[in-house]
């Protein structure tokens, strides 16, 4: 809708029913470009992890600087174990934000780069996001579940 006022997004559980599914999203070039994290239960039963995959696939191969996670057997529901995933990316996200790659302060957040790069000469994630990623990918159970 306004993708010049938008500086990221978190899409928790996407997918939805027909004729509401992710498939159904055209995004303007503009919002392609605004970062995306994108987690898909891997036990989602109404949402389900092909759909929201199709979208960030869709986008990520048109350039879009997006994430994807699946958390594992969670259904569709919960966050409580990708919260400091989610949290490292959002201060990695919010630092970079009109920046230009050179680091700085938005709100109270303070961003150092973590000046490696990949074959492409991209900045890397940070440590602190990697070693969350890890740990993030590594648990066979979530946290906590809560029935609806």
């Amino acid at each position: 809708y306004r993708p010049e006022r938008y500086l990221a997004g978190i899409a928790c559980a996407p997918g939805q029913y027909e004729p509401l599914g992710m498939d159904m999203i055209k995004l303007p070039a503009q919002a392609i470009h605004s970062p995306q994290l994108i987690v898909a239960n891997g036990a989602d039963n109404i949402s389900g992890t092909g759909r929201p995959y199709g979208y960030f696939r869709k986008y990520y191969q048109r350039g879009a600087p997006w994430t994807f996670v699946v958390q594992n057997r969670v259904p569709h529901c919960c966050l409580q174990n990708a919260q400091t995933l989610i949290l490292e990316w959002l201060h990695a996200v919010l630092g970079s934000q009109g920046r230009k790659g050179t680091g700085g302060h938005h709100g109270y957040l303070r961003i150092e780069f973590s000046k490696v790069v990949d074959e492409w000469k991209r900045p890397e994630p940070s440590t602190a996001f990697a070693q969350e990623w890890l740990v993030f990918t590594r648990r066979t159970a979530p946290v906590a579940v809560w029935k609806p």
